[in-house]
């Protein structure tokens, strides 16, 4: 194995040596990528990390209520709509694979860090909710693909920043409008006005959907509001509100018999509790930046995220009042040593806090509220500590070193139990874990780099993935859970090629090993979780982008990766008081949830010559993978082909008036597919309940009208 790898470092090393004779080509323009979600601004091709940048008119046409195809053309990213409402499942490189199954993981993702307008999306225990993000009004989307929790601490596996703010623009007021396929409805209205030093943004959408699949409705409305501004020349700051109502219902997992059979259908438990959710969340902030002079500045942030969420899951109905307060204190200091060295050092604190009362009620049968049963508190905190020096040698040479310390500590305290005369007393667990970083990229030019990266990362169990097993009866949190510590190697490379008017050429490759230790898997659908042993993940991660005389384009996005258990022994007795005493070995099983490979194509063809008027082809693959730790349920590969035709771009009806409108076929050869699937899920009668069907055939149409 250790051979194959070093061949393979060989040619990938040799491939980009080959290519350096284009960097001799007339490169005359440029437009730079920034990216920002390292927490301060760089130039893509200096970042010594797999990084991807997607804009919006790279998914302006699938603004669903997801994300959509928006993450498509990342590699090392699967995204994928669970039933056509906004829960998606969203995993880079294996992490956030575990997040679907029975215990509360609809409508969130795990091990990604999500960034939402410079502000932490996820929550302190690594959990992110959809509830407020929009693709609609998103601008632009920063992905970086390497392991980053020596920057953000847990759960930073990946991380997905998105903005919604429009730099540089003029004044707009936006209106889109969407419909299609299982009564599916959106409307949209973004203004933005310039103002001194900064903007006013205001966003407002609603959609709703009947649902392919029984059980399967749902309906969102969503605010955003962003005022940016300056307080001095040396100081600027943004203020945030969002607010968000967010319902949706789960048709959950079906058999492989019923998946080939009747896959509209919802699972029957599901149908009859109408499991569901209903949202309710806001959230306000304000950033602030204060440049010292030039060589030292200080930014912060601060948030508060109240929530109010109704559950009908698992034979009860639930009522959740959380707060999320928090924010982070970020000091940047740069200083050129000599004519060749120049280096940038940051050092930052960030501290999220999360609290609230959880309401336990009997589930009547008509699926609303009964008598109470359970009242109970579950809090979080989540404090970081953080330190990155960069060094750059001449436009030559970047090193990057970090270290961070996290401490999480989840707080439980149970005030009543229907029929206990004693209490389970309060609980408090804390992990801490220190957390390296050192990478080096060598710029080839201001537009090829090559980079070496070794990151740490910790992740630890959710909230809701820390109950006991029926082993510990008199505990609140599993006392058997540890961090899942994780270490990502990887070698890349960013080369970007253009001839002004001709031929623009972009390739993103990167090869990755990753070792677990403690990789975290549910049981019985989630009802306990264990921390199992060691995993090891390795592959190939590729993007390749054609653009030929601006009208004929390709892209191919490709993931190739093995991922499989190299420790790791499950204890049946936890599973059954009767099988105490004995073990199964899964060494050298593939992980649950992780497909060896997914791809996708698309080919598009802009006609100039016909009012910006566009075809795209998409082809989208998926591998099979297994749902089990015992390699016994295995979800199909598939195939999706989508069509898409409109106008590219606006076309002018007054001097301020445009319109755009386009038309989607997706899923055209009605492929019966799985989007997700229930991780080790539970067997009743020999039957196992794990497939959750992809939507088929479905269309959709839209219409944009801009007022400038």
């Amino acid at each position: 194995m250790k051979n194959k790898i070093l061949i393979i470092v060989i040619i990938f090393l040799c491939f980009n040596m080959s290519v350096r004779a284009f960097n001799n080509a007339d490169t005359t323009y440029f437009p730079e990528i920034i990216i920002t979600a390292n927490k301060y601004a760089k130039n893509i091709y200096e970042i010594p990390l797999a990084v991807s940048f997607v804009k919006q008119k790279q998914f302006q046409n699938s603004l669903g209520s997801g994300f959509g195809n928006a993450l498509n053309t990342v590699p090392g990213v699967l995204s994928i709509s669970r039933s056509g409402t906004a829960d998606s499942k969203i995993t880079i490189r294996g992490f956030g694979a575990r997040g679907a199954g029975d215990r509360s993981n609809s409508g969130t993702s795990r091990g990604i860090k999500f960034i939402l307008d410079g502000i932490p999306e996820s929550e302190p225990d690594g959990r992110t909710a959809f509830d407020l993000i929009d693709m609609a009004f998103v601008q632009n989307i920063e992905v970086l693909r390497s392991n980053t929790s020596s920057l953000y601490g847990n759960a930073a596996g990946g991380v997905i920043s998105l903005t919604t703010f429009p730099e540089n623009s003029d004044d707009f007021l936006k209106i889109d409008a969407m419909g299609g396929s299982f009564g599916f409805q959106k409307y949209a209205i973004s203004a933005f006005k310039n103002t001194s030093g900064g903007g006013l943004l205001g966003n407002l959408s609603y959609s709703k959907s009947d649902g392919y699949r029984e059980n399967s409705n749902s309906e969102k409305i969503l605010g955003n509001f962003i005022f940016k501004g300056q307080i001095s020349d040396k100081t600027d700051f943004k203020t945030l509100m969002t607010f968000g109502y967010n319902q949706f219902q789960i048709p959950g997992p079906l058999s492989l018999i019923e998946f080939n059979s009747s896959p509209e259908k919802a699972n029957s438990n599901y149908l009859h509790q109408k499991e569901g959710r209903t949202n309710y969340v806001m959230r306000i902030g304000g950033i602030i930046n204060h440049y010292i002079d030039d060589n030292n500045s200080i930014s912060a942030n601060f948030y508060a995220n109240p929530k109010y969420l109704e559950r009908s899951e698992r034979k009860t109905f639930r009522q959740f009042t959380r707060y999320k307060i928090g924010g982070n204190l970020n000091y940047k200091n740069s200083i050129q040593f000599s004519e060749k060295f120049f280096n940038t050092a940051i050092i930052g604190i960030d501290e999220q806090y999360q609290d609230g009362a959880i309401l336990f009620y009997s589930l009547k049968a008509d699926a609303s509220r009964g008598a109470l049963k359970t009242n109970k508190r579950e809090g979080a905190n989540s404090f970081g500590l953080y330190l990155q020096d960069e060094l750059k040698y001449k436009d030559f040479i970047t090193a990057v070193f970090g270290l961070r310390y996290d401490a999480i500590s989840y707080y439980s305290d149970l005030f009543y139990e229907a029929g206990e005369d004693s209490l389970i007393p309060y609980e408090k667990k804390t992990f801490s874990r220190l957390t390296p970083k050192a990478a080096i990229a060598f710029n080839l030019s201001n537009h090829h780099s090559i980079y070496l990266n070794y990151g740490g990362g910790i992740e630890v169990p959710a909230g809701n993935e820390t109950s006991p097993s029926d082993e510990y009866p008199n505990l609140q949190v599993n006392p058997l859970l540890d961090p899942i510590i994780s270490n990502t190697y990887e070698i890349g490379t960013k080369h970007w090629i253009k001839y002004p008017n001709s031929i623009d050429f972009k390739y993103d490759i990167a090869l990755f090993y990753i070792d677990v230790k403690n990789e975290l898997v549910p049981y019985l659908d989630g009802k306990f979780y264990m921390s199992a042993g060691k995993t090891s993940r390795y592959g190939i991660e590729s993007n390749f982008d054609f653009g030929v005389f601006e009208s004929l384009f390709l892209n191919m996005s490709a993931t190739y990766m093995k991922s499989k258990y190299s420790e790791y022994i499950v204890d049946l007795g936890l599973l059954d008081k009767n099988n105490t005493g004995k073990y199964l070995n899964y060494k050298d099983n593939k992980m649950a949830g992780v497909p060896d490979i997914f791809y996708n194509i698309s080919l598009k063809y802009a006609m100039d010559f016909l009012a910006n008027t566009f075809v795209e082809a998409n082809l989208r693959g998926v591998g099979k993978y297994f749902a089990d730790d015992a390699n016994y349920y295995e979800v199909p590969a598939y195939t999706l082909l989508n069509l898409t035709i409109g106008l590219d771009d606006y076309i002018s009806i007054t001097d301020d008036f445009k319109f755009r409108i386009y038309a989607s076929i997706n899923n055209i050869l009605d492929t019966k597919y799985s989007a997700s699937s229930f991780i080790n899920p539970s067997v009743k009668q020999n039957v196992a309940y794990y497939l959750e069907p992809g939507l088929p055939r479905n269309f959709i149409f839209g219409v944009s009208l801009q007022f400038d």
